[in-house]
């Protein structure tokens, strides 16, 4: 069993999701996609990893070729928000590269504003292809988010630099 931080690459392939999980899956693809997001190659595996320490990891290769590895076990709001984090790092995976705190803090970025109000319908279109309801608003979460969106701009600098360096 992995410690510290879990590994989702050590965890079992999942051979089946249900319809909530592949929804909310498939609305976050769609809603990275209608905000613009340049999605190289990706491959998703599910996996079967309950308590593990996180939700979603991303590989990828120095070609751009990425796996995002996401738990089977996650509701349907969570799966959809921690699909749009994985996207925006196979997004960024040939520019970023090994640079965390910079990837994290644009990918948290990237949910704050792909979860603003405008995208509601999109929240609804998944809770409507799933028999489960989306959770709760949470204060804390709505704070980070609004936290996070104030990073963007500074992220969106760092980026544009190594842009403009390759």
């Amino acid at each position: 069993m992995p410690t510290a931080v879990d590994d989702l690459r050590t965890f079992p392939v999942s051979p089946s999701v249900g319809s909530a999980a592949n929804a909310a899956m498939f609305a976050a693809m769609a809603r990275a996609r209608a905000l613009g997001l340049t999605l190289p190659p990706y491959l998703v595996l599910w996996v079967r990893a309950p308590g593990a320490d996180t939700n979603a990891q991303t590989n990828a290769s120095k070609k751009g070729h990425a796996r995002i590895y996401l738990r089977d076990d996650l509701g349907p709001h969570k799966t959809y928000e921690a699909m749009l984090h994985e996207l925006q790092h196979v997004s960024d995976a040939r520019i970023v590269g090994s640079l965390g705190d910079v990837a994290e803090e644009r990918a948290e970025a990237f949910v704050a504003r792909a979860s603003q109000a405008s995208s509601r319908p999109w929240l609804r279109m998944m809770a409507t292809a799933s028999s489960h309801r989306a959770e709760p608003e949470n204060p804390e979460l709505e704070r980070h988010r609004r936290d996070a969106a104030d990073k963007n701009a500074a992220a969106d600098a760092v980026i544009a630099r190594l842009r403009r360096q390759r």
